[in-house]
């Protein structure tokens, strides 16, 4: 065997394990990520919705006063998670911008809403 074939099997194997090990260090899914039974605390009272958050950013939210919303647009940093959906009210679209923090199987969060009224949620992940 020559020296030159000895250096380019090393390379490639070397380059292999590093593959592999980069492999391994891909993104995992954030914490947030899973169907959740959440309670909405609202004026009118206490409000049951499921929640299902997608690692890509993408869920639902349905049941309740809010019926079956898409969400686009989930946003995961470490144990916090956000996200905005629009609404229907008196004939107006209302923003309303969810903003919660996962704890094993807990999330606890805040609604903030366009009238200047924050709203809570909490639930456990299903």
């Amino acid at each position: 065997m020559s020296i030159g074939f000895i250096m380019s099997y090393r390379n490639i194997l070397v380059l292999s394990l590093i593959g592999i090990t980069l492999l391994g260090c891909g993104s995992s899914v954030p914490p947030a990520a899973g169907v959740w039974e959440v309670e909405l605390t609202t004026p009118q009272g206490a409000q049951q919705v499921s929640l299902t958050i997608v690692a890509d950013g993408s869920g639902t939210l349905a049941g309740g006063p809010l019926g079956g919303q898409t969400i686009n647009g989930i946003s995961f940093d470490g144990n916090n998670v956000s996200f905005d959906i629009s609404v229907a009210a008196q004939g107006q679209s209302l923003t309303l911008s969810f903003n919660g923090v996962v704890d094993g199987d807990s999330i606890e969060g805040e609604i903030d809403t366009p009238l200047g009224v924050s709203l809570s949620f909490s639930g456990s992940r299903q």
